[in-house]
């Protein structure tokens, strides 16, 4: 049998929709798992995770806070791929986990002197317009482009992306690579100067995290 075949007729039986036997859903769960479902979400979260929060443990947190949900009948909308739905579940866990990790930043880490003010407020200055410099490039794209590059950056894969917007595969791959043909023209003109080693660039890629939230 096809495995991805095989996995959507797992998560089928992951829904009390679709299995009311409470028992065997938590079986699903259990195959699903050593079936090797989680490892999507898994190299998401791994991509996506810069807080001090372990991977494995918002792993688990994603998976928790899912199994509640489906069991809750909030999985209802089939034409979403489950692993999208896990991913999106993780991306919440993961700035959870960014915020208390602002919250519980030790004292001695803090820097409160003169020097140390000015320097975070030309860092916030130049973060700034590296943030305006990359919204206004995304502005510029088709909304739908800008959607497939924010997707692609969120760690959805192309099947994933295709699903939740309902068009092919191979157009996720032509909308992409026209948005980063874009991206690469546009930041260029906004900034042409040319680099000098040790300087910070404008790097897409880095910002777009900040621009999506």
């Amino acid at each position: 049998m096809n495995h991805a075949v095989e996995m959507d007729g797992m998560i089928c039986r992951l829904l009390p929709a679709s299995n009311p036997d409470a028992c065997d859903r938590r079986r699903a769960w259990d195959e699903w798992l050593l079936q090797g479902g989680a490892e999507p979400v898994l190299r998401f979260i791994r991509f996506s995770n810069g807080t001090r929060e372990d991977d494995d443990e918002i792993l688990q947190e994603t998976l928790q806070t899912g199994f509640e949900k489906v069991e809750g009948g909030q999985y209802e909308d089939r034409s979403l791929p489950f692993t999208a739905f896990l991913k999106g579940i993780a991306r919440y866990k993961i700035l959870e986990a960014a915020r208390r990790g602002q919250r519980e930043r030790p004292l001695e880490q803090a820097d409160d002197s003169p020097a140390g003010e000015t320097q975070k407020a030309r860092e916030r200055a130049d973060l700034w317009k590296e943030r305006e410099c990359l919204r206004g490039a995304l502005a510029a794209l088709p909304a739908r482009r800008a959607l497939v590059l924010l997707l692609g950056e969120w760690g959805y894969d192309t099947h994933e992306i295709a699903a939740l917007l309902r068009i092919r595969a191979d157009l996720v791959r032509k909308e992409k690579s026209l948005a980063l043909r874009h991206l690469r023209v546009h930041l260029a003109y906004l900034r042409p100067e040319p680099a000098t080693e040790g300087r910070r660039r404008c790097s897409a890629s880095r910002r777009l995290a900040e621009v999506r939230a």
